[in-house]
């Protein structure tokens, strides 16, 4: 496994997880045990008892459940948080919706779909807001960017 996380402890003690396949379908899976190896993780799935039995599972993504993410730090956000919030300009405007979070070396960016098209925002303070109260991406100076 190719952890997304940058605690890898959480899985420790973890017990129940769901995998979510490429074809859109997904399972609740029992974790026997998981080993670290540097930064990758080898996780057994009780059940799956041999080369033959994981096969099913290549390719998909293993998730946890909501209780069991870590509090991030204030104005920190899991991408799960973002994906699909309305994005709005200063005003209240809609601007269309998140569809994507980016992750680059400097900062994340943010793929906002519009009518059709896209547009994408650094996710810095000088050019986002996230209102989790509100439930929405607050883009500032948004004429900038869509010019």
């Amino acid at each position: 496994m190719f952890p997304l996380t940058d605690h890898l402890e959480r899985f420790d003690s973890l017990k129940v997880a769901r995998c979510e396949f490429p074809n859109g379908t997904s399972t609740d899976v029992r974790i026997a045990y998981v080993r670290t190896y540097g930064k990758r993780q080898a996780v057994k799935l009780e059940g799956v008892d041999s080369s033959a039995d994981i096969i099913p599972y290549r390719n998909a993504l293993l998730t946890i459940p909501r209780d069991a993410v870590y509090e991030l730090p204030e104005d920190t956000f899991y991408v799960f948080e973002l994906e699909g919030l309305p994005a709005v300009t200063e005003s209240g405007e809609p601007l269309g919706t998140v569809r994507e979070v980016l992750t680059f070396p400097a900062n994340d960016v943010y793929v906002i779909d519009r009518d059709g098209g896209e547009f994408m925002v650094p996710a810095v303070k000088e050019w986002v807001e996230v209102d989790r109260e509100a439930g929405r991406v607050v883009v500032k100076n948004a004429d900038s960017l869509l010019s």
